[in-house]
């Protein structure tokens, strides 16, 4: 069957004998739309010619196909070599930094006031409890905030971390003080460069563990524990160096 059938009307598919008008359906054979449907009958015609060869057409071979395929491909131009690419300059990560929000100066503000509540509740209480009793409780009020410490490390919370560190390093140094103040293991009695190195090493111990764990969670050091390793090493070194020269 042929779209374009000259003795078939475009409109109804009557037929038409060579007339200019169908007998059928009264349409006008010689109007520019009855040309215009002729074209597209014939282009109609040919698509479906080629798609009817190229179904009953065999499929070529995979060596013909890929000597098509070698034929048509352009001569590729010879590959020079040019200078090596230039590495682009790493970049360095920013370090970071502190900033002092609103948050934080109240986080400090607050841990100053804990360390002040605890000296005051030494300082009270220290006549009716025993040693036993003291003891107990500033370890255990260490302790407590060394375990928020790690809480806060652990929950990413930089700022507190701050505070809850200052508190532990203020808890320690009120612990050996209070220690030197009661004689235990005679520290009253012994040379004042012990306490002193006995205070330097208990910061750098504290500082070896916290340290990498905190560069491990927040991806950073502590501040305020870098600062009272510097203070308590330099305070170690004049404890030693006292052994020294006296």
């Amino acid at each position: 069957m042929k779209y374009a059938d000259p003795n078939c009307c475009p409109q109804c598919r009557g037929p038409i004998g060579g007339v200019t008008r169908c007998a059928t359906c009264g349409f006008d054979l010689s109007s520019p739309a009855a040309q215009e449907l002729w074209n597209l009958f014939i282009r109609a015609d040919a698509v479906i010619d080629q798609a009817r060869s190229s179904v009953m057409a065999p499929a070529p071979s995979p060596a013909t196909a890929a000597t098509l395929g070698t034929a048509d491909e352009p001569a590729q131009a010879p590959v020079t070599s040019g200078p090596p690419p230039v590495p682009a300059a790493q970049v360095q990560p920013a370090r970071p930094r502190m900033n002092f929000t609103p948050g934080s100066v109240l986080l400090g503000l607050g841990a100053l006031s804990l360390v002040v509540a605890a000296t005051i509740f030494v300082s009270l209480t220290w006549g009716s409890l025993g040693i036993a009793g003291r003891a107990a409780i500033l370890l255990a009020i260490t302790f407590a905030f060394g375990a928020g410490l790690w809480f806060a490390l652990k929950r990413t919370l930089p700022a507190t971390s701050e505070a809850l560190a200052f508190v532990v390093l203020a808890m320690v140094s009120i612990n050996v003080s209070a220690a030197v103040y009661e004689g235990l293991f005679s520290l009253d009695q012994v040379h004042w460069g012990y306490p002193v190195v006995t205070w330097a090493l208990l910061i750098a111990g504290i500082s070896y563990l916290v340290q990498p764990f905190s560069f491990r969670e927040i991806g950073r050091r502590l501040y305020v524990v870098e600062t009272g390793l510097g203070i308590s090493s330099l305070a170690g070194a004049i404890g030693v160096s006292s052994f020294v020269w006296e």
